[in-house]
């Protein structure tokens, strides 16, 4: 069985997590996107500092790529698209090894945070085109009908009031503040990914769970 934790940053997707890898003796796969992207983007601020907005006071809880001038992603928004589609095959791959491994696993992170993200590079930062994210979603739910006929497959999408997500926000190290407009881009990607999968007819359990 594979349960997928998703839900908006600091929705406290990590701490589930934690918790059913001992209580259900599970094991836990962190699935990060914009693997490849975010490396190149660290590599770039270093080697030309110029395409670096700013000074990010939220390094650690913003990807490197956010912080790459717009205009500059916008000329290499097919190798953005290049390198999530490596990316994404190479975490397929992971994920398929865990279940010849006959295990139960906890997935940290979700489509919908997935897709999110993939929204808000191509409408903040011009990163990726609307033809590369439409490939990029529908590669996700391809992957999901594949893994949905070998074992068991619940997507648990986790929330909270506003407030609540704001002081776990702080609570985590967050200094800047926290922003309303993403979490609700994760909501939208969710309701988006639970009424294709249906569409799909993706045999796979989706429940919103909103927590206090």
């Amino acid at each position: 069985m594979i349960v997928i934790i998703d839900g908006p940053p600091a929705s406290g997707k990590s701490t589930i997590a934690t918790f059913l890898k001992h209580s259900c003796n599970a094991k836990i796969y962190c699935y990060k996107r914009l693997g490849f992207m975010n490396i190149v983007a660290k590599l770039l601020t270093k080697m030309a500092p110029h395409l670096q907005i700013c000074d990010f006071v939220d390094k650690n809880f913003v990807d490197p790529v956010m912080i790459i001038d717009s205009n500059f992603l916008k000329r290499i928004s097919f190798l953005t698209f290049y390198l999530e589609v490596m990316y994404k095959f190479l975490q397929y791959c992971l994920f398929f090894m865990y279940i010849l491994t006959k295990s139960d696993v906890v997935v940290d992170e979700g489509p919908s945070l997935g897709w999110a993200n993939y929204l808000n590079l191509m409408l903040n930062k011009k990163a990726l085109k609307p033809l590369h994210v439409d490939l990029l979603m529908r590669l996700d739910l391809q992957f999901f009908r594949a893994l949905s006929r070998l074992c068991r497959l619940h997507i648990w999408f986790i929330d909270r009031h506003q407030e609540k997500l704001s002081m776990l926000w702080q609570r985590k190290g967050g200094r800047s503040p926290y922003s309303i407009l993403f979490a609700s881009l994760v909501r939208y990607s969710f309701k988006l990914f639970r009424e294709a999968s249906k569409r799909q007819l993706i045999n796979m359990r989706v429940r919103r769970l909103c927590l206090p």
